[in-house]
């Protein structure tokens, strides 16, 4: 594999950087044409006291760009980098250490906008072309929610309390969300199945395992996910 590093994270003081910062844009972002569109994307948490960064991998010659948001936008993403999800050809990148959703063009990895007012967000979830869910921690990584995002005005409408630690979601079927709680930076094992037209949690599933993370399709079709 190739790899290609065009040039280092901006950091910047450590004192601040330890609460986690970040300088999404910069002043001057470079002029660059490149393009994304093909390839995979790996979410680099990063450091305490440093910064999460993307790398695109190009699997047809082999080459890796690393910290792609840095290249196209002369800044940093900020302290842990959790995940990254596409949708309508935008990118929503979920930063933990400075509780924002980071959105950029899917093609170009510009920096579009930030969605704030998240504590801890971990996963994003789009319902339909209008809306949207983002898992959260909370303050205390207990308090677990998600977050309905209004992806116009990119603004909170809603927040539904879930489990502890809720990690990834699932779109079983129009109406129903299911988020699988962690237990965050304590135990749980349970899936919250939240109503999407009331918009609450209507019910909560114990699994056998502890710290549910994700879900699978079975065979890749059909509704009902393995946990």
């Amino acid at each position: 594999m190739k790899v290609r590093q065009f040039f280092p994270a901006i950091l910047f003081g450590i004192g601040v950087l330890f609460f986690a910062s970040c300088d999404l844009g910069g002043d001057n972002p470079p002029i660059t044409q490149n393009d994304y569109s093909k390839g995979v994307f790996v979410v680099n948490e990063g450091p305490f006291g440093g910064t999460g960064t993307i790398t695109w991998y190009n699997p047809d010659n082999g080459e890796a760009v690393q910290d792609v948001f840095g290249i196209e936008n002369g800044g940093t993403l900020g302290q842990f980098a959790i995940s990254l999800a596409f949708h309508n050809g935008k990118g929503y990148i979920c930063v933990t250490g400075v509780n924002l959703l980071v959105v950029v063009d899917q093609t170009t990895f510009r920096f579009l906008d930030t969605i704030g007012g998240l504590i801890q967000p971990r996963f994003f979830q789009a319902i339909d072309d209008d809306y949207a869910y983002v898992s959260q921690w909370g303050k205390d990584g207990i308090d677990g929610s998600v977050a309905k995002i209004d992806l116009k005005t990119n603004q909170i409408v809603k927040v539904i309390p879930t489990g502890k630690g809720p990690e990834k979601m699932f779109l079983k079927d129009a109406n129903t969300l299911l988020v699988a709680n962690s237990g965050g930076f304590d135990v749980d094992s349970t899936i919250s199945v939240i109503d999407l037209v009331s918009e609450t949690e209507t019910s909560r599933t114990t699994v056998g395992g502890k710290a549910p993370c994700c879900f699978a399709k079975a065979n890749f079709t059909g509704a009902n996910p393995w946990v």
